[in-house]
């Protein structure tokens, strides 16, 4: 969790540094620190290749290092130096995200893909809150220097886990697990619905505080609506970790992508501040329950020891989204609130219509085989 709460909180103080030093750069920066995600299924297949404890903590250190150093330059240094810093810890960036997932045993339960899905939530709220109120309080080259700290006391965390225990044959090539992502109807439906996902849900950020302004408050009040929307995507998360949903992954999926365009759309016509509230709280919920049927996909439909690069794709994936959503958020914020968050809805929607699309019998009855199998491990395990 640690190292999620730093990958969201980083993007924010670096915008918030530039926003103070350099306005023009802020842009520049929070791209240069997304766009290297795209890299994710060529660099996760290191995952393969060794102890992927070494391999994930090494990563870790390198983003704290690059950020750092992008922070402390920032003021004096040429602009291309910044911008390479920040590309540097970019490429770090999959591992902090699919990587980390892809830790998980192979044996895994729905419950433990809950768990692992709450970090995402809580991660989303503290890390931004964090940079903004260290940002506030001390300034903005401490908020990023605190995440950069927080990197490094998460690659001491992961050197403590225990080695992996998957078997050492030879890992799938990038091409072998794109092929096999095109090749399988499940897989590439989802692959498709959550980078629709991240198309809808990156805008928020932007769209938050115009929608607020639109409602008769404070633009500072959009912070309370994303906050919202992160703490219940955890609260989702646990619930789901305590009852999961039954039935097939990518039914549950369209039925959570639903809702959540649903509440988007909601909050988007919301007559008052309340009720767009509520709208980001059903969908936090929403999203908490979409989370672990993303990795029940990835995790069934995986080729023999490409789980680890299908995670990080998977990642990398809804991540190109959420880049692709802050250029369209911002081409219509001049359009207001209500419009952009109307549009995030729309691709919401789009992503529950993929979903569904997804769908075959072959595929329900796979899931249903995994779930017992689950069940099964989880009765020899007790």
């Amino acid at each position: 969790m640690v190292i999620r709460a730093v990958n969201d909180g980083a993007s924010v103080g670096l915008a918030l540094l530039a926003l103070a030093v350099r306005p023009a750069l802020a842009g520049a920066l929070v791209a240069a620190l997304v766009a290297p995600h795209l890299l994710g299924p060529w660099l996760s297949r290191s995952l393969s290749w060794t102890d992927s404890r070494y391999v994930l903590a090494g990563s870790f250190v390198l983003y704290g290092a690059a950020v750092a150093a992008a922070a402390v330059v920032m003021d004096d240094a040429p602009t291309v130096l910044t911008v390479l810093l920040v590309l540097l810890a970019g490429c770090a960036g999959p591992m902090l995200a699919g990587g980390l997932t892809s830790r998980l045993p192979r044996g895994e339960t729905p419950r433990s893909r809950s768990l692992d899905s709450a970090t995402w939530g809580l991660a989303t709220t503290a890390g931004p809150g964090l940079a903004a109120v260290t940002n506030l309080l001390v300034g903005p080259v401490a908020a990023v220097l605190l995440m950069a700290l927080g990197a490094l006391v998460a690659a001491g965390l992961v050197l403590t886990l225990p080695p992996a225990t998957d078997s050492p044959e030879r890992a799938a090539g990038i091409r072998e697990c794109l092929a096999h992502a095109v090749r399988v109807k499940p897989l590439r439906t989802m692959l498709l619905a959550i980078g629709l996902t991240g198309l809808g849900l990156g805008a928020l950020p932007v769209a938050a505080p115009l929608l607020s302004t639109d409602l008769g408050h404070a633009p500072g009040s959009g912070g309370l609506l994303i906050t919202a929307y992160g703490f219940t995507s955890l609260i989702g998360s646990l619930v789901n970790a305590r009852r999961p949903f039954g039935g097939s992954p990518l039914r549950v999926a369209a039925g959570s992508l639903a809702v959540m365009g649903f509440a988007v759309g909601a909050a988007a016509a919301a007559p008052a501040y309340g009720v767009a509230l509520a709208g980001f709280c059903l969908l936090g919920l929403a999203n908490g329950t979409l989370l672990p049927t993303v990795l029940a996909v990835c995790r069934s439909y995986a080729p023999a020891n490409g789980h680890a690069q299908l995670l990080v794709l998977a990642s990398s994936v809804k991540i190109t989204g959420s880049a692709l959503a802050g250029i369209w958020s911002g081409l219509l914020t001049p359009a207001g609130g209500r419009t952009v968050v109307a549009v995030a809805a729309g691709a919401l929607l789009a992503a529950a219509i993929v979903a569904l699309s997804g769908r075959t019998k072959a595929a329900d009855q796979g899931a249903t085989l995994n779930q017992a199998r689950s069940a099964g491990t989880r009765r020899t395990t007790n």
